[in-house]
């Protein structure tokens, strides 16, 4: 049975995005895999069914614990081979670390593709979805795929789960709106958010032409101060942000009607279930980032600039440091959105 590994220690949505890797391969053969992830990420990854055993590392915290879990892995790799090791990191400190350690066939991303004994750089194509950019790595080591797009991001709830949704009355049929994000351990891009203006009134027009459906703002603790100011312009809406794990938030997202989103992790934890989605880009670009599906669509800005997100240009890049965030601000309308929420729920 073949042994693989694969690493990716974070963002949350950056993981959900590989998952349709894992489910492929499973399909190609009888084989063992493992996951690599940074501790604070663990929670979208732990229950997925693809995945035989996770290893989490601390590398978010204090230098001490990032030492103590580069330790660990030397004592976990010095007992396991692997038959692959993918990497879905552009970290010439991480392609360092495994070939120390390990003596197995190392697939990385790199700035073109190139093989040195047993290290395979594959390039980092710009141009593709990120979900075939993802099985780049593994077609590198000679899986064959032909069609990427049958595979779907995976997550999986726990059979406990208790929708927090369930103790409201009249909330049957409900709209979710995830309306912050765009935070990670490693960046922060505000610029991706569309405005709170907008979102208090295209709520406002959605309750005035669906007023049998309850709209519910999700988010993370990070985006409650987002929320808050919404719901006090919104007050008959529902507040969950910072109250639900991620395993509440995806049965809360499944069992909805319609899911709107800017991009952040929410957007693509939704693209795991078959609903109707509405994703809101600016600075980054939807026809690499969003999956394609009869049932997703994407707005993208009609701002000339838009999308400015080179991964390459890093923190420096436009998407981080633009100040007039005009892309999302003046050039994605509130009724280009409103219309669609019509198309879909058929009024």
């Amino acid at each position: 049975m073949k042994k693989y590994l694969i690493v990716k220690f974070g963002s949350l949505g950056d993981i959900l995005l590989i998952t349709p890797v894992l489910q492929a391969l499973k399909d190609d053969s009888e084989c063992e895999i493992h996951f690599l992830v940074g501790k604070n990420c663990k929670s979208i990854i732990e229950n997925n069914c693809y995945i035989d055993k996770l290893i989490e590392v601390d590398i978010a915290s204090s230098k001490f614990n990032q030492i103590l879990s580069l330790i660990k892995l030397i004592f976990v790799f010095a007992f396991k081979k692997y038959d692959c090791i993918f990497i879905y990191h552009r970290d010439t400190k991480i392609l360092k670390f495994f070939k120390m350690i390990s003596p197995s066939k190392i697939f990385i991303w790199a700035d073109r593709d190139k093989k040195k004994k047993n290290i395979y750089e594959v390039q980092f194509d710009l141009k593709k979805h990120r979900i075939e950019r993802a099985f780049d790595l593994i077609k590198a080591s000679g899986l064959s795929i032909t069609n990427y797009n049958k595979y779907n991001i995976s997550y999986n709830i726990k059979n406990n789960c208790i929708n927090p949704l369930s103790k409201f009355e009249n909330c049957n049929k409900y709209i979710i709106l995830s309306v912050g994000g765009g935070n990670n351990i490693w960046s922060q891009m505000p610029n991706r958010l569309w405005p709170i203006s907008h979102y208090i009134e295209l709520i406002t027009k959605i309750r005035s032409t669906f007023s049998n459906y309850t709209i519910v703002l999700l988010g993370s603790i990070d985006d409650k101060s987002i929320i808050d100011k919404i719901e006090e312009r919104c007050s008959y809406i529902i507040n969950l942000a910072g109250k639900t794990t991620i395993d509440q938030t995806a049965l809360a997202i499944r069992n909805s009607s319609l899911f709107i989103g800017n991009d952040s992790m929410p957007i693509f934890l939704a693209c795991a279930f078959d609903i109707p989605i509405i994703g809101l880009f600016g600075p980054t670009d939807s026809r690499v980032i969003i999956p394609k599906r009869d049932n997703v669509f994407a707005i993208q800005s009609k701002a000339h600039c838009s999308p400015c997100y080179i991964p390459h240009d890093g923190l420096s890049g436009m998407a981080y440091t633009c100040k007039s965030n005009m892309c999302m601000k003046e050039y994605l309308s509130i009724q280009d959105v409103l219309n669609l929420v019509i198309k879909i729920l058929g009024k």
